[in-house]
Formats: C-alpha cells, sequence, structure tokens
C-alpha cells in the first residue's frame, strides 16, 4: 500500500513503515523542543561557543526535518489537506484567545 504526497514521493504505507515514521516523528519533535531549550538559554544566535552552527539555523533545519515528517505522516494516516487547515485555523483561534501570540493589526484582525 503506498502514497504518493505533493512532491512526487512514493510513501511506503505498510505497518512496519508506520510505525518507523511514528518513531522519527517523535524524535524529530523532541529535536524542535532541544533546539527551541537552547535558543532559549543561549540565544536565537547563539554557537555554543563558535563549535556549531546558531541555533536559528539549527532551528529553521529541525523544522524543515520536521516538515517533512508531517509530510509523511499525513500521507501514511491518509490526512487531508482540509483536515490539517482545520486543525491549524482551531489552534490559531485558541492562541487568539489565550495567548499574546499574535497581535491586533488595528484594524481589528490580528497578524
Amino acid at each position: 500500500m503506498t502514497d504518493e504526497p505533493r512532491d512526487g514521493l512514493i510513501i511506503n504505507c505498510d505497518a512496519a513503515a508506520t510505525r518507523e515514521m511514528l518513531g522519527i516523528l517523535q524524535e524529530e519533535c523532541a529535536e524542535v523542543i532541544q533546539i527551541a531549550s537552547k535558543i532559549l538559554r543561549f540565544g536565537l544566535d547563539g554557537t555554543h561557543g563558535g563549535t556549531l552552527p546558531a541555533t536559528r539555523d539549527r532551528l529553521v533545519s529541525e523544522l524543515g526535518d520536521l516538515i517533512a515528517m508531517i509530510e509523511i505522516a499525513c500521507c501514511q494516516l491518509d490526512i487531508t489537506d482540509a483536515e490539517l487547515v482545520a486543525a491549524c485555523d482551531a489552534k490559531m483561534a485558541k492562541l487568539r484567545l489565550y495567548s499574546n501570540l499574535l497581535l491586533d493589526g488595528g484594524d481589528g484582525s490580528k497578524h
């Protein structure tokens, strides 16, 4: 059983591949958590004494890895773009209510 994501790759959707995907997805989430912690400790431009790329660059890399795994997860688990957009929209609505992340643009909208 396979599915085809937007970039034309063929994704293996058998049970073993799905287990592997979930493990890698967990790892990528953990790596994003780790670099977010490093940014809080050392700043966005922290290089850990010059031995590593800047934390911002490492975050970009880890977010890209996570997005790739999200794409594969959506294909393997039959999660549609519409479902993902609806879930994203629901989260944005919660953030508007319960956080200070989204600012009012002066016209009543937040962006």
